[in-house]
Formats: C-alpha cells, structure tokens, sequence
C-alpha cells in the first residue's frame, strides 16, 4: 500500500505530508524495514546474526531514501517534504529531516522548501526556517533577494509581499541583521525604479513603497542611498499617484526624506515643487486633509533650504494658480491641522525673504485668514498664526 499511488499520483506519504500527519509519516518509514510492511517479530530478531541484523538495517536504510525522495506523478514532482512544506506541515518536516529527508530538493518547477514558503506567502514558515539548524542549506534570505530581483512578475509580487511584513515593527528586530547584509535598501530601490520604468504589476510597486516607507524608519543608510541615484526621486515623482493610497505614501517618504537636504536637492532638480503644485490643483475642494497637510510639510522643508528655493516655490508656472494662492483656497476649510501645516508653510516660504513677505503682505485673504486664526478656539492655530505675523 505504502508504495501504490493513487489517482492523483500520490503516495500515502505524500498525503500524510500534506495533511501533517507527522505520525503516520513515521510509521511508514518504520515499517519499510520489513518486506511485508510488518515489524519482525522479537524472536526473529534475537535469532538474526550481527550480519543479518547490518544488512537489514541498511536495507532499511536504502528503503527509506527511497522513499523519501519519491515524487508525485504530477507536474509538481513533490518529495514528501515539499509536500509538508506547501501544507505548512512542520511537524512533519521535522520527522523527514530526522530521517534523512533532503532539504535541497526541487520540485518540477525547480522551486526549493525557501522558495516554496515565499511563494506560498507563509511568514511565519519563513521564519521557522530561518531558525532552523539547516536554515544555511536552504538559503533562505538569498532566495527572497533573488526572487524579488527576477523579472518575473509573479515571483517579485510574491517576495515583495513578503518584504512588506519582514520589515514592519512586527518582524523587522528578527530578520534585520540578514536583510542589511544583503543590501535591501539599494535593492529596493532598484526594484521600485524598474518597476516605475516597466509598468509592472501595481501590487508590486505597492510593496516597494512599503517597504521604502518601513527602512526610513529602521535604516540609518537610506537617505544616504537615496540621494545618491536621481533615478530614485525621478521614479517617485513620476509614479502614479491615482489613488488615496499611492498619494499619501508618496507624500509620507516624500516628506520624511526631506528631512536632509541632499534628499531635497536631488527632488527639487526632478521638479517635486510643480508636481505637488499639480497634486495640490487637482481636486483640491476633495483633497484629503492628511494628504494636503504632507505636502505643505514637504513645501516647508524644501522652503527652509535654501532662499533660492522659496522663489522656485512661488514662481511654479505647472498651474495658473500660484501655491501660495492654493494654500490660500485650502485654508477656506477651516480644518485646524491642515491650518497649522499652511500656516508653517507660509513661515518658511517668508522667513528671512523679504519679497516674500511682501507678496503675502499684499495678499488681502491671507492677512484675513491669519487674523481669524488669532481668534481659533485652538491654542496651537493662535500660536501658529503669531508665528507667521512675526516671521523677519
């Protein structure tokens, strides 16, 4: 029995891998030591000489590879344990390694136990692997690299997938020690632009922006890669921003990158102020608040670099509508944090310009604005409102 397939060309170990019934897994490996698939009897074995005892043993031994490296009569080709693995069956992974069971093997498709579980989506597999005492035969985190990097499609959604998990809070403290070694950050990027540049899969490009957004956070090299490839900020600026989800990632590694100024020389010379004056113009009765208020974030960095930059901010022609005239519109919402963001924007825009200064000085609905800010029932739109009253 333990050797007849069945009509979907399976052996009973395949099933009980699959299933995770580590139990009967052994039980069929035990029982290969006897012709009939029965144990010899305790009379049988005291009677057997040394000799007779060695050469049944290795035939025992020779049985159970056998049957170990046995593959289903499918286009999968599975081993019993690329079976458990796909069953997530751990159990009984455990008991065919403990019986000899080859952790390199390959199924039809050439996919390996590390390639099967990222395929599968299974992190918590993943992480039980990269634990175990043959976590260096699987090659694990060179396999999740090496499918993220493939121009296959399918493969790169799949470990990107995975990617996004490893490098939440969630995870990140586990794994970050393997994903650094393997220089995640520059692949990342790398992956984000191709797949600007390519039209890939949108699934992919969601999992790079999570993933870049999650090494702000954790990699102290990031802003350092970043600014070193324009095609970096070019990708991002010309990346589809055709949902909330797109536009408000966007806006959040946009604004965090621009916390160091190299980051914002680069976006400034890949034209970041006249895609947000775009951002801005579109919808903007419909804008999200949070959205919004990223963007004036990002405004008030790229202002607070460099005085050539504040007049690049209020001459920006990709609209007929100045910034300054939309920050304007926007404060007609009266929502007190997108006040507070405008309001910070406009200080820097001002600050230590006099032009500037002028220009808003003239503006009648601005001083009407920041003079109804004085009287919010909100301390920090009163503060934010003297502060730009006050800015030289």
């Amino acid at each position: 029995m333990t050797n007849e397939y069945n009509s979907e060309g399976r052996l009973p170990i395949h099933e009980a891998a699959f299933r995770n019934f580590d139990t009967v897994v052994e039980r069929i490996l035990v029982d290969l030591g006897s012709k009939d698939g029965r144990k010899h009897s305790a009379i049988v074995e005291d009677n057997r000489t040394e000799e007779e005892k060695e050469r049944a043993n290795l035939v025992h031994q020779a049985r159970v590879q056998e049957m170990l490296e046995a593959t289903t009569y499918d286009y999968l080709r599975l081993t019993p344990i690329l079976a458990a693995t796909i069953g997530n069956a751990r159990q009984t992974i455990e008991c065919l390694v403990k019986y000899g069971a080859k952790v390199t093997s390959r199924d039809g498709e050439n996919r390996t136990m590390a390639s099967i579980a990222i395929l599968k989506q299974n992190v918590d597999l993943i992480l039980y692997f990269s634990q175990a005492p043959y976590a260096n035969e699987l090659d694990l985190w060179n396999t999740l690299m090496t499918l993220f990097t493939s121009r296959n499609p399918d493969d790169s959604v799949a470990a990107g997938r995975i990617l996004e998990q490893l490098t939440s809070p969630k995870y990140i403290k586990l794994v970050w020690m393997y994903l650094y070694n393997l220089r995640l950050s520059e692949k990342t990027l790398q992956i984000f632009i191709y797949t600007i540049n390519q039209n890939f899969p949108e699934q992919l490009l969601l999992s790079c922006l999570l993933i870049l957004y999650n090494l702000l956070t954790i990699d102290p090299t990031f802003r350092t890669v970043f600014s070193q490839n324009d095609e970096g900020a070019k990708a991002l600026i010309k990346m589809t921003k055709s949902n909330e989800h797109y536009s408000l990632l966007f806006a959040h590694i946009a604004c965090q990158l621009c916390d160091d100024a190299r980051c914002i020389h680069i976006f400034v010379g890949q034209k970041i102020i006249g895609e947000i004056q775009i951002l801005l113009d579109f919808d903007t009765e419909h804008l999200p608040i949070n959205i919004a208020c990223l963007y004036f974030d990002i405004l008030a960095k790229i202002a607070r670099c460099q005085t050539e930059y504040q007049t690049l901010i209020q001459r920006s022609s990709s609209r007929k509508r100045t910034i300054l005239e939309l920050s304007i519109e926007l404060l007609e919402r009266f929502d007190r944090h997108l006040t507070i963001a405008i309001l910070h924007f406009i200080r820097e825009l001002c600050l230590n310009n006099e032009d500037q200064q002028q220009i808003c000085a003239d503006s009648h609905d601005l001083i009407t604005h920041l003079m109804s800010a004085l009287n919010s029932s909100y301390r920090e739109v009163q503060r934010s409102s003297v502060d730009t009253l006050q800015v030289d």
